[in-house]
């Protein structure tokens, strides 16, 4: 009763999601770059793709971004992950049939 909620029109923050330490939001600090935002947020994770960070902006829109650009306030920044590797299953795949071609030859020399 009595209670006024103010929902500002435009948000002073950077929000921060996907492989970073802490996923966060923070206070927008002009100057601030993307790669000072990344830090203040703890860093990449391990799995982390470092060429790869979006800014998500206001209006919708999705654009990949350098880490000397400067986001402002409202937008969102995303970290993606890095793409899995398939090289150790595929070298495991022709290392098993290298091993099995070679225990049937061993197998018909010995005949």
């Amino acid at each position: 009763d009595g209670d006024v909620l103010f929902v500002p029109e435009e948000s002073s923050q950077v929000t921060l999601h996907g492989e970073v330490m802490f996923p966060l939001a923070l206070h927008h600090e002009a100057g601030q770059t993307v790669a000072d935002y990344i830090r203040q947020a703890g860093g990449y994770t391990q799995n982390a793709d470092t060429s790869r960070v979006l800014l998500i902006r206001r209006n919708g829109s999705v654009v990949e971004v350098q880490p000397t650009q400067r986001p402002e306030p409202g937008e969102e920044l995303m970290v993606l992950q890095k793409a899995d590797s398939k090289n150790i299953e595929v070298t495991r795949g022709i290392t098993q049939i290298l091993y099995q071609i070679a225990i049937a030859a061993k197998v018909i020399l010995d005949l």
